[in-house]
């Protein structure tokens, strides 16, 4: 994953804000990778990577978080990896700081993993605001019944201010597709407001009919 900016509209970039011009797009050896130079070898999908491509397919099933900045203008955002992992990113002084999200969310539901969906709110004290969505390690990646959304509050240096799950876990509604509020939080607010969906259609793409109540929910806290 890589990031660019631009101080003029769109109209130069640069891989990082000292960073020197260049022209999209950026061949992928070039690319300054947020997650560091070195290419991790438990983050490679082994079945998926052919020894002739293995940085074509590095990033096989890593997913992005949406960006945001905090009051000193750095940008943050949470990659989520194949392995039902996820770290959350800053930029400081150039390079990017990485916390792992995974231990604090087993720190409250052992053996959990990280799903792929995620909401991030950064405030103007660089409090980074999460919404995660989590289920049991051995469940698939999109939509587990048993799916729930933990929100967290993280310092800039790793200190969790504040975690919690949304509601009591059920394992016949999924609570996922998480979405806070952004101006609340950069106009001072102490609170945050989350919606998400409430339960899942069981009956998918080719038989889109069943009684499961679903519903859209919102939720300060």
């Amino acid at each position: 994953a890589g990031y660019l900016v631009s101080a003029d509209g769109g109209r130069s970039w640069r891989q990082q804000d000292d960073g020197a011009p260049i022209e999209p797009p950026i061949e992928v050896l070039a690319a300054h990778r947020i997650e560091g130079k070195e290419i991790n070898e438990a983050h490679i999908v082994e079945e998926l990577v052919p020894d002739s491509f293995r940085l074509s397919h590095y990033y096989h099933g890593i997913h992005l978080s949406n960006s945001a900045v905090d009051g000193k203008g750095r940008p943050w955002v949470v990659l989520h990896r194949v392995q039902k992992e996820a770290t959350l990113y800053h930029l400081e002084d150039g390079e990017w700081v990485g916390c792992e999200l995974l231990p604090i969310v087993q720190g409250i539901l052992p053996r959990w993993r990280i799903h792929t969906q995620s909401s991030l709110v950064v405030s103007a004290d660089s409090t980074a605001h999460l919404a995660l969505v989590v289920a049991p390690g051995d469940k698939p990646g999109w939509g587990p019944s048993e799916a729930e959304i933990i929100r967290l509050q993280l310092k800039i240096d790793g200190r969790v201010r504040k975690i919690g799950l949304v509601d009591r876990p059920n394992p016949q509604r999924a609570r996922w597709l998480p979405s806070l509020e952004h101006r609340v939080l950069n106009a001072g607010s102490s609170e945050s407001a989350l919606l998400f969906t409430d339960g899942i259609n069981a009956g998918g793409a080719a038989a889109n009919q069943n009684d499961v109540s679903t519903k859209v929910r919102i939720q300060l806290w």
